[in-house]
């Protein structure tokens, strides 16, 4: 029975043109010849891994490494998650308020509309200790202000008038942030409010409660459910509008 064998290596320069020729290593395809017939064999990869080296191998594991380190940080920063260094990017859905009964107690605290009030316990300029759960069963506004602000001082007027007219169905109060006792006393004297006014001196019920700006109105329903949140100068007639949609 004839048998031949040969083997072929192709060789050749980066962006040239090969040649191919026998030599005594297999990195190509090796033919026997059986009897007229020929039968190929696959490519000998160790053998291509001692010629060529692994710095391909190693150059396309960076790649990947750093695919998926990228989407990692993405992840993190947007909030997502990312699937393999060539997977789909997933980005997280935002949180959004709970659609719950008023009176369900698994409602989540958080300063946002649609969650329950963080409690808080201040001090009025006479000494007395209130706290927001001292308002339980009755709707609240509280208004988040400031003695030195411009736009808070403006709001003032109407939130007093809320106080005054609606004393006994919705507890209003404002809480002054970073002021001192004496400060927002001498405030409430000179302009004649009556509304209870808790000075907030170190901002721990405005961190609470996430305070970005001045002035900020929280509209919280019997149940303690934050049911509305206005950033900025509100009139008289806005904080009647919010409160009625309490009733």
């Amino acid at each position: 029975m004839e048998r031949e064998k040969r083997v072929f290596v192709r060789t050749g320069k980066a962006g040239g043109e090969g040649r191919v020729s026998a030599g005594p290593t297999s990195c190509a395809t090796e033919v026997v010849k059986e009897g007229g017939r020929s039968r190929a064999w696959k490519p000998d990869w160790a053998a291509v891994c001692t010629r060529f080296g692994r710095q391909p191998l190693l150059k396309l594991a960076r790649i990947g490494a750093w695919f998926l380190l990228v989407g990692l940080i993405l992840g993190v920063i947007s909030g997502g998650v990312f699937v393999g260094p060539f997977g789909a990017y997933i980005k997280k859905p935002p949180r959004a308020p709970i659609d719950c009964e008023p009176d369900d107690e698994v409602v989540p605290v958080r300063p946002s509309p649609g969650y329950r009030a963080p409690n808080f316990v201040g001090r009025l300029p006479d000494g007395t200790i209130v706290s927001l759960d001292d308002c339980a069963g009755m709707p609240t506004v509280l208004v988040f202000f400031r003695t030195a602000s411009a736009p808070s001082i403006a709001q003032m007027p109407a939130v007093d008038q809320l106080h005054r007219e609606r004393k006994g169905q919705c507890r209003v109060m404002a809480i002054a942030v970073f002021d001192r006792e004496d400060d927002v006393g001498r405030c409430a004297s000179a302009n004649d409010w009556s509304v209870p006014m808790i000075a907030d001196t170190r901002g721990e019920i405005a961190q609470a409660y996430e305070i970005t700006a001045l002035p900020t109105t929280f509209v919280i329903d019997a149940q303690r459910v934050i049911r509305d949140l206005r950033i900025g100068t509100m009139t008289h007639a806005e904080l009647e509008r919010a409160v009625k949609l309490l009733y």
